[in-house]
């Protein structure tokens, strides 16, 4: 008998006591405010062309939750096959789509309110094999490089890690790991260490080399200045010599 999934079950009901929504999932009602969803805003055009009118309605009122303050509830029911998987990756599309308008307004409007432009989402799965599509179809969506400004939006903005243990994960996903990305991260950072020192050794090999030469330069000049002094100290002599038996054969004391 598996005991993890009791296990799971009995973490969540421990943790969902400090829950914000915890009042409003045990006493369901209509008048809830976490279960009012404001219509979405005009100005934000979604591309749901590969969408059906459901899957539309589903998207428009779970992206619309991002503007709220306060946490909202959204339940979507559907039997396999009706495209819920599909339906979660256009709720992601939909809410980096509107995480990019609302930049947008804040640089215009500073009274925006910033808490909701650094956004994450945790998509919880009761099966690895859940979590894998799902990171599969985001992975493939974020590598294309046509179309709506939402697909442009999400590969630009969204880092998409697969949280879980790493035997459990399929050979897919690896790339998207925590561990996978720790250790490319790390490995770029290295790189980025060891491209500067060379870089530093090079400019001072390079410095090194300019004051060789300066110091080359002026030993010679050095040496050239002794060899005219040298000369200077021969030829005197030799002058004074000459100039000493011109005045003695011209008997004049000196």
């Amino acid at each position: 008998m598996i005991l993890s999934s009791s296990f799971r079950r009995a973490k969540a009901l421990i943790a969902f006591q400090s829950s914000p929504l915890l009042k409003t999932i045990l006493n369901v009602s209509q008048l809830d405010p976490a279960f009012w969803i404001k219509e979405p805003e005009k100005d934000v055009k979604l591309n749901l062309a590969d969408f059906n009118e459901s899957q539309q309605k589903v998207i428009i009122q779970c992206s619309s939750i991002l503007k709220s303050d306060e946490p909202k509830l959204c339940f979507v029911q559907g039997p396999p096959g009706t495209g819920k998987s599909h339906t979660i990756v256009g709720i992601i599309n939909a809410l980096f789509t509107k995480l990019y308008y609302l930049r947008r307004l804040a640089a215009k409007q500073p009274k925006v309110n910033e808490k909701n432009l650094n956004l994450k989402i945790m998509i919880c799965s009761p099966s690895n094999g859940g979590c894998d599509e799902l990171t599969r179809r985001i992975k493939k969506l974020k590598e294309q490089t046509w179309s709506a400004i939402y697909e442009r939006v999400l590969q630009r903005e969204a880092k998409v890690v697969r949280v879980g243990r790493t035997e459990s994960i399929h050979k897919d996903c690896e790339e998207m790991t925590l561990d996978f990305l720790y250790k490319k991260a790390f490995d770029q950072l290295m790189m980025e260490k060891k491209t500067t020192k060379s870089e530093s050794l090079t400019s001072h090999y390079k410095n090194l080399q300019f004051h060789e030469k300066k110091f080359t330069i002026r030993v010679k000049e050095f040496k050239t200045s002794g060899k005219e002094k040298q000369r200077f100290k021969i030829y005197i002599p030799s002058d004074l010599n000459f100039m000493k038996k011109k005045l003695k054969k011209n008997n004049i004391k000196i």
